[in-house]
């Protein structure tokens, strides 16, 4: 028997071993694969880095007109705006951030037209949130505006006065 013929049956038998116990290079390469998609998951969850690459040669979208309410009772939705420009010469996507007392609550890739402007909302939940006042606010790369949430029984609103028109005739 040559040398070549049995390197070919070593080849076969380690290939039917393989197959057999259900590993090989093709299970190795799929765990590989599984652990470093889970290891890049957990670090962005850890690091929410911005996913779109910040260019220092361009400009940071603007932020402006922030819009929230400024009391809620717990477990009430709310929904924040603000106007986000692109005050750049060409197309670009960059992250727009919703903070609550500095933390990313939620993270968003913008895409404006040159010198566009739009109005971005981001829903709140404030159910895990504890009576108390909160700084939050939605910011871009260098900018951003913030304000005040207080969480808690709100107070009634006071009753307008009534008020009357009378005409006189002459």
């Amino acid at each position: 028997m040559s040398t070549r013929t049995r390197i070919a049956g070593v080849l076969v038998v380690v290939a039917l071993v393989a197959a057999a116990s259900g590993t090989g290079l093709a299970a190795v390469d799929t765990q590989q694969a599984q652990v470093q998609e889970q290891t890049q998951t957990q670090t962005q969850t850890q690091t929410q880095y911005c996913t779109y690459p910040s260019n220092g040669t361009y400009e940071s979208f603007g932020v402006s007109n922030l819009s929230a309410p400024s009391g809620v009772e717990a477990g009430e939705p709310v929904t924040v705006s603000a106007d986000i420009t692109n005050p750049n010469d060409v197309p670009m996507i960059q992250c727009v951030e919703f903070r609550l007392e500095g933390d990313v609550v939620e993270r968003t890739g913008w895409a404006l037209n040159p010198n566009e402007t739009e109005t971005i909302e981001f829903d709140v939940n404030t159910t895990d949130l504890e009576d108390g006042t909160y700084i939050h606010g939605v910011e871009t790369r260098d900018f951003g505006e913030l304000a005040t949430l207080t969480v808690g029984e709100q107070p009634e609103p006071e009753p307008e006065e009534p008020t009357a028109t009378l005409q006189f005739d002459d």
